[in-house]
């Protein structure tokens, strides 16, 4: 079984990348794509976990970028070069943002009410630090109810302790990726809303944007909406992925997705590489 979107704790999942692949082996998962957020940091354990449980590792990354109308998207990257310089100084500036934007966050949530620290939020993280990280302290020190609570009322877009992050475009995102020999693919194209028309816009920017695929098969969605999204994926002419983006076990309930649907999307990855650089 396939599953091409995951997360460990370098970015902001709950599991090590051998607890990650772990799992995966357990959930008869034999091709694994770890796509942290904007870092490649959990790849290295992961492979190792892989070659000792018989799990192919995909080597991924889930960058942050934001649409020219502000929209914020996610572009999944598969295959690249990692050493690659390109790749390398854009996630190293999405990185340098994110430490601005927690100390931000840290401070607001001072001022609100719910006093915690920097330290206090990069301990319970491994790596990359995001705002789910936040939550677990705010839920771990009773100033909500739930981890929903914590992005509903402070900390989700819009809300009182929301600080804006520095980001890329989605044509940037792909630009990198391809020089890297690697490909661009829409996360989750329904997290941008679920109405028909949204959709569709949201795969018709990915393609205006260079990518080369989108999220077709996530949790968490109808056949119907399956069904949408393929339709208007194959119009645009793009290729088809899909995961279960995992943060927390247990794993969620996906569609067992054939190693065939990684075809296409390798075969994409090698026309970028023999492309002259």
């Amino acid at each position: 079984m396939l599953d091409l979107h995951s997360h460990t704790r370098a970015s902001d999942g709950v599991m090590t990348p051998k607890e990650l692949v772990g799992a995966a082996r357990a959930r008869g998962v034999t091709i694994l794509a770890v796509t942290d957020h904007d870092t490649i940091a959990g790849l290295a354990e992961a492979e190792d976990e892989g070659r000792r449980l018989g799990v192919e590792i995909v080597a991924g990354v889930e960058i942050s970028a934001t649409e020219p109308t502000g929209a914020s998207v996610h572009v999944l990257g598969y295959f690249f070069d990692r050493a690659h310089a390109g790749l390398t100084a854009m996630l190293e500036r999405l990185a340098g943002g994110r430490r601005s934007r927690n100390r931000d966050i840290a401070a607001k949530l001072t001022q609100l009410g719910m006093p915690l620290t920097l330290e206090e939020v990069e301990a319970i993280a491994d790596g990359s630090v995001g705002r789910p990280h936040f939550a677990r302290v705010m839920l771990t020190k009773g100033y909500v109810g739930s981890f929903e609570e914590a992005f509903d009322d402070w900390l989700g877009d819009g809300k009182r302790a929301h600080v804006p992050r520095f980001v890329v475009s989605p044509a940037e995102a792909a630009g990198t990726l391809h020089q890297a020999g690697g490909i661009a693919v829409l996360a989750h194209p329904l997290g941008y809303g679920r109405s028909p028309e949204v959709v569709r816009r949201s795969i018709s920017a990915a393609k205006k944007a260079g990518l080369d695929g989108v999220e077709v098969h996530t949790a968490s969605q109808t056949p119907g909406e399956t069904t949408m999204i393929s339709s208007f994926v194959a119009q645009a002419g793009l290729l088809a992925s899909g995961g279960s983006d995992i943060h927390v076990p247990p794993w969620p309930d996906t569609p067992r997705l054939s190693p065939k649907l990684l075809e296409p999307l390798a075969l994409r990855a090698e026309r970028w590489r023999a492309e002259p650089r």
